[in-house]
C-alpha cells in the first residue's frame, strides 16, 4: 500500500482530529471549502482514516457525491453503515433507505463524510438523516462552493 504524504499539513490534520474527537456533544456540520485541486479530498481522507477518529466514532461512512447523487449516495451511506453490498439495497425506495440510515445512526456517535458535495439542494435533502443525540456526532463535506460556508455552523 502506498502512503500519501501531505507536506505541511500534519499540524492541521492533528488540530482537526482533536476538534472532531474532543468537540462539543451536539451534532456539528463541518465543511472543507476550496477550489478544485487544492487537496480537500486528500485532507478529508487523512482525517477520516486517522486512528483516533476510527476509534472515537461508532459508525463511519465515506461517500463521494455525484451530480445525480440521491439514490447512489443513499446506497453508499447505507452500505458502509450496514456492511451490506450495494446491490442488496439497490431495490429499496429512497424513503426506505432514509429510514434505515437514520435508524442505524440513532443513538450512536457517527462521522459521515460526503466528498465533493456541490449542490445545496443535495445537502438540504440529506441533513435530516443525521440525528442529533448530543453524543459528539459529526457530518463533514468537502465542496468547491462558498455557498456551504454558512452550513459549517452547529445545530443545537
Amino acid at each position: 500500500m502506498v502512503e500519501e504524504i501531505i507536506v505541511g499539513l500534519e499540524d492541521t490534520i492533528t488540530q482537526i482530529v482533536s476538534k472532531l474527537v474532543g468537540g462539543p456533544n451536539y451534532l456539528q456540520i463541518i465543511s472543507i471549502v476550496g477550489m478544485g485541486g487544492l487537496g480537500k479530498t486528500t485532507l478529508a481522507k487523512k482525517i477520516y482514516d486517522h486512528s483516533n477518529v476510527r476509534y472515537y466514532f461508532d459508525k463511519l461512512s465515506w461517500c463521494a457525491v455525484t451530480q445525480t447523487y440521491k439514490k447512489k449516495l443513499l446506497n453508499d451511506i447505507w452500505s458502509s453503515l450496514s456492511n451490506l453490498k450495494k446491490d442488496d439495497n439497490s431495490k429499496m425506495e429512497d424513503e426506505e433507505l432514509d429510514e434505515h440510515i437514520y435508524k442505524s445512526l440513532k443513538g450512536r456517535r457517527y462521522l459521515i463524510v460526503m466528498d465533493d458535495l456541490w449542490d445545496k439542494e443535495a445537502w438540504e435533502d440529506l441533513k435530516r438523516l443525521f440525528p442529533d443525540d448530543k453524543n459528539g456526532s459529526k457530518a463533514e463535506f468537502s465542496t468547491y462552493s462558498r455557498l456551504y460556508k454558512f452550513h459549517s455552523c452547529n445545530y443545537g
